[in-house]
């Protein structure tokens, strides 16, 4: 409850400062994240890796504002046989707030479209394996905080932090999903963005 608090705490903070120009407009913005994960906790012989990487694209429309598409490719796999392949495009919305010297916040908006390939090994009664595929496409509406921090006017670093996200997913033949994330301070991604068109 307490890192809830904190973290409505940022947001009002990030929507309240007056911020001076720090992304100009028609500078270009070329970034992205990567995230990694390998572990063997659970059942002896069971295993979870899982790899993210998420480029993307902006152009800024405004002092510290930016619209731009970003793109995720996501794998993941463990000892039983299960693995996921996925692709994503989204279109996003970013506001850079300046709260002190080279640190600052965004707020970004974002929403998109992903699509998604299961892959699982089902033994059947003979106990020989029967590969199974599903493949879905999801839709989603998000919003994420997040911290920066300006390593040279042409570089920042970044944090994003956890946020809100509604997703609905359609497997075909009926089966469908809809969930609502709400996760603040409790899930991070780093990552780096590169303004081109700055001075160094």
């Amino acid at each position: 409850m307490k890192f809830k608090n904190l973290s409505i705490a940022v947001i009002l903070v990030c929507m309240t400062f007056a911020s001076s120009a720090q992304i100009t407009k028609g500078d270009w913005i070329l970034g992205g994240t990567f995230n990694f994960n390998n572990s063997n906790s659970g059942p002896p012989a069971f295993a979870t890796s899982n790899a993210n990487i998420s480029p993307h694209l902006g152009l800024a429309v405004g002092r510290n504002s930016v619209m731009g598409l970003s793109f995720s490719f996501g794998y993941y796999s463990n000892s039983p046989g299960q693995k996921n392949l996925s692709f994503s495009s989204n279109v996003f919305y970013r506001r850079y707030i300046i709260l002190k010297n080279k640190l600052g916040c965004y707020l970004q908006y974002n929403g998109g479209v992903a699509l998604s390939k299961s892959t699982e090994y089902i033994f059947d009664s003979t106990g020989a394996s029967v590969k199974s595929n599903l493949y879905g496409q999801t839709y989603n509406l998000g919003f994420t905080p997040g911290l920066y921090y300006q390593v040279t006017p042409g570089i920042l670093l970044n944090l994003d932090a956890g946020g809100v996200a509604y997703y609905y997913s359609d497997f075909g033949h009926g089966q469908w999903a809809s969930s609502l994330f709400v996760g603040f301070l409790n899930q991070f991604s780093f990552g780096v963005e590169f303004i081109l068109g700055k001075k160094s």
